[in-house]
């Protein structure tokens, strides 16, 4: 049996765990001429994380700063990436990451998902909840899960098919 795919979701968080899969997403897409879609969503609200002068900026101002600093680290994060062959659609979206991801995929035909975990257990995962575990659950393709702490022989290598992973 001869495996085809001609579109990869790449869910992105920025995290150890997405660069992880970032590096088994483009080692599969590259041997299979597949389309790699990489997607990061903003969740809303999207408030600083400490106490900044952007507090104090409304939100509707803030947004665009914050989806421009968004679309730069994603440009950066596959800056590197060469993919012969193939292409990379870089997307942002604005929502609940798992319900965005699923859309997304739904809307764009993903045939398959390569998702980074973060591997919360106890109380941190009931509280904060897993991504990953719904897309898993919910998602109407595939769904390969990639820990961070996984294994790390795919970074800064090069994969099969002149496939340059990102480290």
């Amino acid at each position: 049996m001869k495996l085809s795919l001609n579109r990869i979701l790449l869910p992105t968080d920025f995290s150890p765990a997405s660069v992880q899969a970032r590096n088994y997403a483009c080692s599969i897409a590259g041997p299979l001429d597949a389309e790699l879609h990489v997607l990061h969503v903003l969740s809303y609200p999207h408030l600083p994380s400490g106490p900044t002068d952007s507090w104090f900026v409304p939100e509707e101002q803030r947004v665009p700063v914050v989806v421009h600093d968004a679309e730069l680290q994603l440009e950066a994060e596959m800056a590197d990436s060469l993919i012969k062959g193939s292409r990379i659609v870089k997307a942002i979206r604005y929502g609940e990451p798992s319900h965005e991801i699923l859309a997304y995929a739904k809307e764009h035909e993903i045939e398959l998902i390569v998702q980074g975990t973060h591997g919360r257990t106890g109380l941190s995962h009931v509280l904060i909840g897993s991504v990953a575990e719904k897309i898993v659950q919910r998602a109407e393709c595939p769904v390969l899960t990639v820990h961070a702490e996984g294994p790390q022989d795919t970074a800064d290598q090069d994969c099969r098919s002149n496939t340059k992973c990102l480290a």
